[in-house]
């Protein structure tokens, strides 16, 4: 996935990039590097802000919930 990612990163498909990033198969220190670069890529602040809480959301290790655990325990349901 990192591949395919990086060969739309190069060639300004950032639309394309932006969905095989939501895809399966990254770990999450390559899905945190891939989200940066994405975000240097498009140049947009909103975007840049949001990939960076994303990324610093994710280093904290107690609170950030693997796919493979999102089922197996329960977690509160926040409506707004």
């Amino acid at each position: 996935m990192n591949q395919v990612f990086g060969e739309y990163l190069k060639s300004g498909r950032l639309k394309e990039a932006w969905l095989t990033l939501n895809s399966t198969g990254w770990s999450i220190g390559e899905a945190r590097s891939a989200a940066l670069a994405l975000a240097r890529a498009a140049d947009e602040p909103l975007f840049t802000l949001q990939m960076r809480a994303w990324v610093a959301f994710t280093l904290d290790e107690e609170e950030f919930i693997p796919d493979d655990e999102l089922s197996t325990r329960e977690y509160e349901n926040y409506d707004y």
